[in-house]
């Protein structure tokens, strides 16, 4: 799977949890059969665009850890 298409299926399911944060271990169970290094480069892109942020390190909505996060821009 390529980074577009990972890209695509990560920002569907940001926007389908409005403004809800969350790690790159978490998206990765998203993404069957992906590797972390895919989904952080795909996270990483989606944060380039204007319809994404990275927050430093709050917690995850899944798993409640303080880690870097993506979410959807509400």
């Amino acid at each position: 799977m390529n980074n577009s298409s990972m890209g695509a299926q990560l920002a569907i399911f940001l926007r389908s949890n409005e403004a809800r944060p969350y790690c790159d271990e978490c998206l990765l169970e998203e993404i069957p059969g992906a590797h972390i290094t895919d989904v952080g480069r795909a996270s990483a892109m989606l944060r380039e665009g204007p319809d994404f942020l990275f927050e430093g390190a709050g917690a995850c909505a899944r798993c409640a850890q303080k880690k870097p996060l993506t979410m959807a821009v509400a």
